[in-house]
């Protein structure tokens, strides 16, 4: 089954048979499910417009106005004459999944209806896209004439040089069509008259010495003849049946224009009555509708003339593709093909090398703009914010923030490998406190929303139970031995605290985690002089055992006296018991 019927026929299910959109007064309305109220869409600068479907949630405005123009549900026959005249060109850029041998076989078959040439060059001029699709799908050299082979044709019989003498043939009957008609009204030229240098103009005009060339089209140049022209003539004019009714151009001196423009500047003509005139136009009508009758209705409204120098316009005005496209109801990527000079360049004239020499600026801007956006985005700046600065939409500024891997998340584990690098290497810090405000102050500059809560529940995340043996910070190991030392020679929490340069709370939260809490170093001291006590209670007198015991602890606990230890036996130990 064709992926793009089956796409556009599920969002003709998704968005028009179930009356989600609706367009009132030039503005876009979708319906909320949950109150069946009809909120007005925003239309973004890159042409998207934002509503759930089961391909997505969003949808280029172009392809929304194709589907409620021409509402479905859709055929694959359907779809080929949409292609084949036009109608998704107006539309649609790239239509993805549209092209496959069956299209391209249906395709073929409307081009063999409507006897069009299918020669290769001709195929490749009037049918692009269709020509495209055959060099995808059959990869090679020789990419159209595979196909012709895959689909029963005989590249042979029908390639450029059995059908151009078939083209020369109309072409010289329409030239002798138009003689029929200059002829009943008696105009002032010679037809197909020959000179010595080989030029043949269609029409001579011997009393100025202008020769007149008459084309199909106004794409149509006389690149070939023009020396010999120029050299021969005084002047010479180029008149085509199918193009603008308005342009008048000048290439290397040929002055090129419409039969209908240069019809109404003939002398000859003017004089005619009214009644002469509408005759002689219509009979060049039916000439030109037997051509190409879409294009003659184009004509007659100056269609792509009008087009092109609308999108002139508006780009001059500053408008991006996108928007223009929005404006004149045709794909942006047929937009920038127009601009470029690369489809109906005969009515953009020398526009292209402006818009070319300005699209090369508009490069090197987008690269300065990109830097400022990745220096933006490292300052720690949110989307909204980088947007304003740099006249972007945030969906922009977001799209290039992914692709350059600057997004949130890409920004928090750049910063978090900082400060994990940080905080794993030594300094000379006392306490971690200090670290995480050294820190802070070091990447602040770089990562504007770090902060030291960051820092410390980073560190209690990945640091604290699992690196914690590791030495990366001066006092980190020194201090806690200092202050067991300390205490255990009797100095007080306070006097330590002082000593180390140290929060007295952070002394007695060391000391708790150790033990070595005021009640705790009394209760294993006492341990000690009952264990002393014991030992000498059978040797000495009582005087003499506290000394002995003071003196035997002494180097442990310096501020012990013979006191303490009188303190202690009177209160633990019974006289009876140390008589025995």
């Amino acid at each position: 089954m064709n992926k793009f019927l089956l796409r556009i026929n599920q969002l003709h299910i998704d968005l028009i048979e179930t009356k989600r959109v609706k367009c009132d007064d030039g503005k876009w309305f979708k319906r909320q499910s949950i109150n069946n109220k009809w909120i007005e869409m925003k239309i973004y600068k890159g042409g998207q417009v934002g509503i759930t479907h089961t391909n997505g949630t969003g949808i280029s405005l172009s392809h929304l106005k194709f589907l409620m123009d021409y509402p479905g549900p859709y055929t694959l026959s359907q779809l080929v004459s949409f292609m084949y005249e036009g109608i998704f060109h107006k539309y649609y850029g790239w239509i993805e999944g549209f092209w496959d041998e069956i299209t391209l076989t249906m395709y073929f078959d409307k081009l063999k209806q409507q006897s069009e040439p299918l020669y290769e060059s001709y195929i490749r001029d009037h049918h692009l896209a269709f020509y495209k699709a055959t060099q995808r799908l059959y990869k090679g050299r020789y990419s159209y004439r595979s196909f012709l082979i895959s689909v029963g044709e005989n590249p042979d019989l029908i390639s450029r040089n059995t059908e151009i003498g078939v083209f020369l043939k109309q072409g010289k009957e329409i030239e002798f069509d138009i003689v029929k008609i200059l002829s009943k009204v008696d105009a002032p030229f010679e037809y197909f008259k020959r000179f010595s240098n080989g030029c043949t103009p269609d029409l001579y005009n011997s009393k100025v010495h202008i020769a007149i060339d008459i084309k199909r089209s106004i794409k149509t140049e006389i690149d070939k003849e023009v020396l010999k022209y120029k050299n021969e003539f005084d002047a010479v004019t180029v008149i085509y049946l199918l193009g603008s009714r308005e342009t008048i151009t000048v290439k290397h001196g040929i002055r090129k224009m419409s039969i209908y423009k240069w019809l109404g500047l003939q002398p000859f003509f003017k004089k005619l009555e009214v009644e002469k005139q509408t005759e002689i136009i219509s009979e060049l009508d039916l000439i030109v509708k037997s051509i190409d009758e879409n294009q003659y209705n184009s004509d007659i409204h100056e269609y792509h003339k009008m087009l092109v120098e609308q999108i002139i316009a508006y780009d001059k005005q500053g408008m991006d593709n996108p928007t223009i496209a929005q404006k004149v109801n045709i794909s942006y990527k047929y937009v920038n093909v127009i601009l470029l000079g690369k489809a109906l360049a005969e009515y953009s004239g020398t526009y292209p090398l402006e818009y070319k020499l300005r699209q090369k600026q508009k490069k090197q801007n987008y690269q300065e703009t990109i830097m400022n956006l990745i220096e933006l985005s490292h300052e720690g700046k949110p989307s909204i914010e980088i947007a304003n600065q740099l006249n972007m939409s945030i969906n922009m500024v977001n799209y290039h923030l992914r692709n350059l891997g600057l997004n949130q998340s890409a920004n928090m584990k750049i910063r978090n490998n900082k400060i994990h690098e940080l905080l794993s290497s030594y300094t000379d810090h006392e306490i971690l406190s200090e670290k995480f405000e050294w820190i802070v102050d070091s990447l602040i500059h770089e990562h504007p929303d770090i902060t030291f809560s960051i820092v410390k529940g980073y560190y209690y995340s990945k640091f604290d139970g699992k690196e914690n043996k590791t030495k990366f910070m001066k006092g980190k190991e020194d201090y806690r031995v200092k202050i067991t030392q300390l205490y255990q020679d009797g100095m007080r929490s306070q006097d330590i605290a002082e000593v180390l340069e140290l929060p007295l709370e952070r002394v007695r939260d060391r000391l708790r985690k150790m033990n070595l809490g005021k009640k705790d170093m009394l209760l294993i001291r006492n341990q000690k002089i009952n264990i002393y006590l014991k030992k000498y209670e059978m040797t000495s007198t009582l005087k003499e055992r506290f000394q002995r015991v003071v003196e035997q602890l002494k180097q442990e606990y310096p501020t012990l006296t013979t006191e303490h230890v009188r303190t202690y036996y009177y209160n633990h130990f019974k006289k009876s018991d140390l008589e025995k």
